[in-house]
């Protein structure tokens, strides 16, 4: 969440999201140099990957069965936001490269879930 904001805050020319609309503008030309995917799609997926991880932390030891609504709640939101923005629906550019960086951040957060959970998903009951 960190990363995501410092990029916002310190690299980008104008404000697009209205949570930031109070702070002065960005400072563009500090971040010419970085590549546009930097400035622009890594900050989401950032975000998007560390909400995951934070439903972890609140769910740890939880099966997924029990917690799945929540971690389907911000990828919900992400690919949903970028979509209706695709679409012309919600203001803002709709920019696939967005989409993949919040599949990475779906597959990388989730993936580090699974390994923690996969025998509270599927317990083997032995009877010795």
């Amino acid at each position: 969440m960190l990363g995501g904001s410092m990029v916002y805050l310190l690299f980008r020319a104008y404000w697009d999201l209205s949570l930031l609309s109070f702070l002065p503008e960005g400072n563009s030309a500090a971040g010419a140099w970085l590549p546009h995917w930097v400035r622009f799609q890594l900050p989401d997926g950032l975000w998007l990957y560390s909400a995951l991880r934070f439903q972890q932390w609140v769910w740890q030891g939880a099966s997924l069965r029990k917690c799945w609504g929540w971690f389907l709640l911000p990828i919900g939101l992400a690919f949903g936001s970028e979509g209706l923005q695709l679409m012309g629906w919600l203001r803002g550019t709709g920019d696939w490269g967005d989409m993949l960086w919040y599949l990475a951040a779906v597959l990388v957060g989730l993936g580090t879930y699974f390994p923690t959970s996969h025998k509270k998903l599927y317990p083997t009951h032995r009877s010795t």
